[in-house]
């Protein structure tokens, strides 16, 4: 009996069989969920809070920074920046991101921390939401490096302050990486743009555009958005920067993901990609990514790449 004819015969009791794995999937998966609050990756948690400004030069919304430092670390060679978008349900889900035991076993891999920024907005209407934080210029970029300086205080780790930054950052968590990347490219090794970067905000006066310097065209970037927001600015946005960077002779590339718009639900894989391109040398100067076999063997897919 071939395999056709096997199906077609046994289909009866293939759908009971079928019925039976959905439903013990179902029990695990339910399982699974029960346990998400008490799986941790091995290592340390530090935080630190600030409290909203009301000075005009400081940062006027409140923000959480967690620390994930892997065990077993005695030298960070750098840290992970997850920077969550804008709006009220990004800023709650940025909460979590030093928690993603994925996101953990590729900042394990290199040595590195991972930082999970989560600014406290209360409403998606502006004034008064994440145009207080995106643009690290209005106080973003300050509070930033007093928490790695408290953080290195903490963990006693002196590093801290002062290892280079990997930032991913998702549509407005990518302006704030594009800028920052501008007002430190010496601090910063990679950048990876999800759906966001300056350029998608130039309509807005009340956000002025970053001069780009030499320095910062010599941070390799990936640009990044979804390939169902093609008539939206997050779309045209970072195909503009990437169109632009070229020419002043910048590492980077253009990588639409076919499965989503907006939304970033896969993205660790192909977000894991441009860090396994990177030298060995790109974080802190020395070494070589350390075997992890929680990072796994898979080799992200990313789609459509192209490099400038």
């Amino acid at each position: 009996m071939d395999i056709a004819t096997g199906l077609i015969t046994h289909r009866a009791s293939f759908r009971v069989l079928a019925r039976r794995k959905v439903i013990g999937l179902a029990t695990l998966g339910m399982g699974v969920v029960g346990l998400v609050g008490t799986i941790h990756g091995a290592g340390r948690y530090l935080k630190v809070e600030y409290p909203a400004s009301v000075a005009t030069n400081e940062l006027q919304v409140a923000v959480t920074y967690t620390l994930w430092i892997p065990e077993g670390t005695p030298r960070l060679r750098g840290i992970i920046v997850h920077q969550h978008g804008a709006g009220v349900p990004a800023s709650t889900a940025g909460a979590n991101a030093a928690y993603d035991l994925h996101w953990q076993a590729l900042a394990r891999k290199w040595d590195c921390a991972l930082l999970g920024p989560s600014y406290h907005v209360q409403t998606d209407l502006n004034p008064g939401a994440s145009k207080l934080w995106s643009d690290p210029r209005r106080g973003s970029e300050k509070t930033f490096l007093t928490a790695l300086s408290e953080l290195a205080v903490k963990s006693g780790q002196p590093e801290v302050a002062t290892v280079p930054w990997a930032l991913w950052g998702h549509s407005g968590g990518g302006i704030w990486s594009e800028v920052m990347t501008t007002l430190h490219p010496d601090r910063v090794a990679v950048v990876w743009l999800r759906s966001g970067s300056a350029a998608m905000v130039r309509h807005k006066p009340d956000i002025p555009q970053p001069v780009v310097p030499a320095a910062a065209c010599a941070v390799p970037t990936m640009c990044n958005p979804g390939v169902k927001e093609k008539s939206r600015p997050p779309w045209s946005g970072t195909l503009a920067t990437f169109k632009e960077y070229p020419a002043q002779g910048a590492p980077i590339g253009f990588a639409p993901d076919p499965r989503t718009g907006h939304e970033w639900w896969w993205q660790p894989l192909p977000g894991h990609s441009i860090f396994r391109r990177l030298p060995g040398d790109a974080l802190a100067g020395q070494g070589q990514p350390r075997a992890n076999p929680q990072a796994g063997g898979h080799e992200p897919r990313v789609a459509g790449i192209a490099t400038g």
